[in-house]
């Protein structure tokens, strides 16, 4: 009998929680991947890919004459799964829009509440300045397995006053293999 009524009770239970009825349909989502294949020595780890460099905040009464820099901010662009085989040396060039007075950092500042006066210049691990838009002239020498390539940014003063605002800059990379 105890037999009969427990699997009376194991008969309801089941058949309550598989019944559509008691079911909850959750909307969902959608979700992106990002990558590529690649033909290269190395691959360029994702956090470095797209990465955001979070400039320190900067008073405009620190830049007192035009060519004044900042304090540098480091950053850096790992390579995964390199393979020195073949080539031993690679390089980094820097794209992006150019300060039109002064060709030797980018552009900062984005839209109507930019900074005015301002620049974003780039060096490498030895603290050149690398000229954006031009070919590398630092090497680096590529390691079997990870290699990470050290950089710094500053911003610099290109005029003799600078006017508060966002120094943002967009900068594009390219990794070349020796």
């Amino acid at each position: 009998m105890f037999r009969l009524f427990l699997m009376i009770i194991i008969t309801f239970l089941f058949s309550y929680f598989a019944s559509a009825k008691n079911s909850v349909n959750f909307s969902g989502g959608d979700m992106r991947f990002y990558g590529s294949v690649v033909n290269a020595p190395c691959s360029i780890e994702a956090q470095s890919l797209h990465q955001s460099v979070m400039m320190d905040q900067v008073r405009a009464a620190d830049f007192p004459s035009r060519g004044s820099w900042s304090e540098p901010k480091t950053f850096w662009i790992k390579l995964d799964n390199c393979n020195n085989e073949l080539f031993h040396l690679a390089s980094v060039a820097f794209t992006g829009s150019v300060d039109t007075n002064d060709p030797q950092v980018f552009k900062a500042g984005f839209g109507a509440d930019s900074a005015k006066g301002m620049g974003i210049g780039i060096f490498d691990s030895k603290g050149e300045l690398i000229i954006p838009d031009s070919a590398p002239l630092s090497l680096y020498p590529l390691l079997d397995g990870k290699s990470v390539l050290y950089f710094t940014a500053k911003y610099r003063s290109v005029s003799e006053k600078v006017v508060a605002g966002d120094a943002s800059a967009a900068v594009n990379f390219s990794v070349i293999y020796q």
